[in-house]
């Protein structure tokens, strides 16, 4: 996983020389900008899964329509998946309160 700026072009061209990424999870707080960046990995040829966030229904119905994978209400999912990954097993056992560090 590399965590980038989706409008940093340089890391662009090191992600399509590499030809081993296979998705991209695009989580940018503004709708236009997540259009914009599925629009450009669509357009030079990304062949991968695109997911990404949206927090109106209609904004999700758009970036399905326009080629992503999956997205999700950046509201209504956040609940459930921090309590998927909440009840995996090892979740629980890295340190927390009272481990003697401060968050």
């Amino acid at each position: 996983m590399v965590e980038a700026d989706a409008t940093d072009l340089d890391f662009w061209q090191r992600v399509r020389r590499s030809g081993r990424v296979e998705l991209v999870v695009l989580a940018m707080p503004f709708h236009g900008e997540n259009l914009l960046v599925l629009e450009l990995l669509r357009r030079n040829g990304f062949t991968g899964k695109v997911a990404a966030i949206a927090q109106r229904g209609e904004e999700l119905d758009e970036l399905r329509a326009r080629g992503a994978d999956a997205a999700f209400n950046l509201y209504g999912s956040a609940g459930s998946s921090l309590a998927d990954h909440a009840v995996e097993p090892g979740f629980a056992a890295g340190p927390g309160f009272g481990a003697g560090q401060a968050d």
